[in-house]
C-alpha cells in the first residue's frame, strides 16, 4: 500500500514541533567555544655539574641552549599535546652527564620532570712503571693512556687495556691499578701482563717508565694470543721476532720490577683529615723511613706540630707491615702508643689503607697534580743532623716536618721533631709565606715570625729539584720524593726527545763517588745520534769537561744540598755553560743531564755515568 502525501505530512508536523521544543534553530545555539592548547615551558633537574653543558629541545622545530647550576628550563614554551624530546648537544668540560624523562608528548605532567646526573671523569694510572701508549676502553671512555701512564674512567666503570689485539682482562677502573689487579691476581696473568709490557717498552728501560709505540701496537693486529695462558712466553715468541727480536723478560725480573714500582709508588706524603684544622700529613721519606706531622691538639697529648720519626718494612705484595719507632714529640699521637702500634697491615691502591684491630684509615696522595710544585721535597742539613721534608698541599697551603730542630723563640727550648702548617704565594716576583696556623719550630722552617719572607725565590728544575733561595741564608736544593715527569729535549723544546717518569735516588752523589774519578756519559741528539760527554773531578772543587774528541774544558764543581753534581765552564767562544747532574733510580749510576748556556740552550738528557781510565 501507498503511503498519501497525507501521511507523510502527518509524520513531519510532529517531527517540526520537536524540533522547535528541543531549540533546534540556529538563531539560539549555546554549543561551547573551541579551547586554545595551552604552551608549557620545558626543564628539568641537574645533579653534579660542574660547569655549562648544552642541551638542545625538539619539538616541531629545534632550540639548543647552555646552563649552568642545578635546573634548566628552555626559553620557548611548546604547545601541549606536541611531541618532544630533549638531548645533550655539548658535554660539560671534564664530565659526562647522562638524561632521562626527556621525551614523550608533551602535559603539564612531564614538563619538567626530564632528569640529567652528571659525574666528573676520574684519572687512574696504570702502573708497571707508568704504562704509556697501551690502548684502554670503558663504558664511557676510550684511548691510549698519555705519557705518564693515566687513563679516563667513571666510577663504576670497568676498563680493558689492550695492545694490538692481545687484550688484558677487564677490570674495575680505579685510580690505580698495577698487573696485580687482573684476574683477581692470578699469578700467570699477572706475570705474563708484567712480562710482555716491560719487554714491549721503548727504550728497554722500565725504570723510567714504560712507553709502548706504534709498531707494537701494529705487531699484536691479528693476533689471538691468550695473556692467561700458561703458554703464553712459547705462543708471543714468533711476535717479539718482528719487534727487533726481543727476549721477553724474565718472570723474575719483571716482578722484581713490579715490586719496586710499588714501593716507589709509596714514597711522598698522604694525607689524613680528621676534621678542620685537623690534618695528618704522613711522609715515605725512603724504603725504610716515615715521618708523621700533626696539625692539631688532640683530647689526649698530641699537640699541634707534633710529629713522629719510624722505620718501616712493608710488603707490598701481601700488604704485611712492621714499624719501629725511633723518636716522637706527639705522645699518644700518631702510630705508637706507649711504645707499641696496632696497625697490622698497610694497602696500596686508589688511597693508601692502613688496617688497625679496630678498623681502617685511608690516606690520600697529596701530589695531586694540582700545582707543578705540589708534593714533598726534602732537605739535608748536614751540620745539624736534621733532615726538614716540606710538603706543598696544594697552590695556596704548605706543611714543613724537621727530625732535629734546634730552633726556638725566645728562651723556649727547641722541639727537635716540629713543624708548620701555612699558607704561601709563589709567583714570578718570589715566594712568600702569608700566614700560619702552626709554628712549633720556632725561626726554622720557612715561618721565623721575627723576619719577613720576601726576597725568597722559589725555581722550580725540570730534574726533579726545587731551589730554595732564602734573602738572608742563600740557596737550599731539595730533591722531590715522589715520582716526577721530566721532558727529555736537545737543545730546546723545539727538539723534544721523549717524556719519562722518574724517581730521584734517595742518597744522591757525595765527594767519595766522584773525587779524583774520570766518567763518561752518553747522550741522544734530536737527529738520532749519540754524543758523549767526559768529566773529571779533582780535587778542591775543578776539574776539566769535554765532548767527543774535542779538547778538554777548565771546571768547576761542587755537590748541593740535593745530592746533585754542578758543574759550570767556558768554552772557547766564551760561551758559559751550567751542568746539573741529578742521580736518579734505575740502571747503575743513573742520571739526568741538565745542560743550560748563556746562549739559550736548554738540554735534558739521561744517561749513565760510567767510570773510565784518567788520561
Amino acid at each position: 500500500m501507498e503511503n498519501s502525501l497525507f501521511s507523510y505530512r502527518g509524520l513531519l508536523l510532529p517531527l517540526a514541533l520537536c524540533l522547535t521544543a528541543c531549540g533546534g534553530s540556529s538563531d539560539d545555539d549555546t554549543s561551547p567555544e573551541p579551547t586554545t592548547p595551552a604552551q608549557l615551558a620545558i626543564g628539568g633537574s641537574i645533579s653534579g655539574l660542574g660547569s655549562t653543558i648544552g642541551l638542545t629541545l625538539t619539538a616541531g622545530s629545534t632550540q639548543t641552549q647552555n646552563f649552568t647550576g642545578s635546573s634548566f628550563q628552555f626559553s620557548t614554551s611548546v604547545t601541549e599535546g606536541s611531541s618532544f624530546s630533549i638531548s645533550i648537544s655539548s658535554q660539560p668540560d671534564g664530565q659526562v652527564c647522562t638524561i632521562t624523562g626527556a621525551s614523550g608528548t608533551l602535559s603539564s605532567s612531564n614538563a619538567n620532570t626530564a632528569q640529567i646526573s652528571c659525574a666528573s671523569v676520574q684519572a687512574g694510572l696504570f702502573l708497571d712503571s707508568p704504562v704509556a701508549g697501551i690502548g684502554y676502553r670503558t663504558e664511557t671512555q676510550s684511548g691510549v693512556t698519555d705519557a705518564m701512564g693515566y687513563y679516563q674512567y667513571l666510577p663504576g666503570e670497568t676498563v680493558e687495556f689492550f695492545i694490538g689485539d692481545l687484550t688484558f682482562p677487564a677490570v674495575a677502573a680505579t685510580g690505580l691499578l698495577t698487573p696485580n689487579d687482573f684476574a683477581e691476581g692470578d699469578a700467570t696473568t699477572v706475570s705474563n701482563i708484567a712480562r710482555i709490557l716491560q719487554t714491549l717498552d721503548e727504550d728497554s728501560d722500565p725504570s723510567n717508565g714504560i712507553t709502548l709505540t706504534q709498531a707494537s701496537t701494529d705487531a699484536f693486529t691479528g693476533t689471538a694470543l691468550d695473556v692467561s695462558s700458561t703458554g703464553f712466553a712459547d705462543a708471543v715468541a714468533p711476535v717479539l721476532t718482528t719487534l727487533d727480536n726481543r727476549p721477553l723478560v724474565s718472570d723474575a725480573d719483571a716482578k722484581a720490577h713490579v715490586e719496586t714500582s710499588l714501593r716507589q709508588q709509596l714514597l711522598g706524603s698522604w694525607l689524613y683529615k680528621e676534621g678542620e684544622g685537623k690534618r695528618n700529613i704522613l711522609t715515605f721519606i725512603d724504603d725504610s723511613h716515615y715521618l708523621i706531622l700533626h696539625e692539631h691538639t688532640d683530647d689526649g697529648d698530641q699537640q699541634a706540630g707534633s710529629a713522629e720519626l719510624g722505620s718501616y718494612e712493608w710488603n707490598p705484595e701481601t700488604g704485611d707491615i712492621s714499624l719501629t719507632l725511633i723518636d716522637e714529640s706527639d705522645n699518644s699521637g700518631g702510630f705508637f702508643d706507649g711504645g707499641s702500634h696496632e696497625i697490622q697491615s698497610m694497602t696500596l691502591g686508589e688511597t693508601l689503607t692502613l688496617s688497625f684491630s679496630e678498623g681502617e684509615v685511608a690516606f690520600s696522595r697529596i701530589d695531586d697534580g694540582s700545582s707543578p710544585i705540589s708534593g714533598s721535597w726534602k732537605v739535608w742539613e748536614e751540620a745539624d743532623e736534621n733532615l726538614t721534608v716540606v710538603v706543598f698541599l696544594s697552590e695556596t697551603d704548605y706543611a714543613l716536618v724537621h727530625t732535629n730542630n734546634l730552633e726556638s723563640y725566645g728562651e723556649s727550648t727547641p722541639q727537635a721533631l716540629s713543624g708548620e702548617f701555612g699558607k704561601y704565594q709563589w709567583t714570578d716576583a718570589g715566594f712568600s709565606v702569608t700566614s700560619v696556623t702552626v709554628d712549633s719550630d720556632g725561626p726554622g722552617g720557612l715561618f721565623d715570625a721575627d723576619s719577613s719572607t720576601s726576597g725568597d725565590t722559589v725555581a722550580l728544575k725540570p730534574f726533579g729539584e726545587i731551589w730554595f733561595t732564602d734573602a738572608e741564608d742563600g740557596r737550599f736544593s731539595l730533591p722531590k720524593l715522589e715520582r716526577f715527569s721530566a721532558m727529555l729535549q736537545d737543545y730546546g723544546s723545539d727538539k723534544p726527545l721523549g717524556q719519562v717518569s722518574l724517581v730521584r735516588s734517595s742518597e744522591g752523589f757525595s765527594d767519595t763517588d766522584v773525587l779524583q774519578q774520570q766518567f763518561s756519559m752518553d747522550f741522544k741528539l734530536f737527529e738520532g745520534e749519540t754524543g758523549t760527554f767526559h768529566v773529571y773531578f779533582g780535587a778542591d772543587g775543578v776539574g776539566s769537561v769535554w765532548e767527543g774528541d774535542e779538547p778538554s774544558l777548565a771546571m768547576s764543581w761542587h755537590i748541593n744540598m740535593a745530592g746533585s753534581i754542578e758543574i759550570s765552564y767556558t768554552d772557547s767562544s766564551e760561551t758559559q755553560f751550567e751542568m746539573v747532574l741529578a742521580s736518579i733510580e734505575g740502571k747503575a749510576n743513573a742520571v739526568l743531564i741538565s745542560l743550560t748556556s748563556s746562549e739559550d740552550e736548554d738540554s735534558l738528557w739521561q744517561s749513565q755515568m760510567l767510570a773510565e781510565s784518567v788520561n
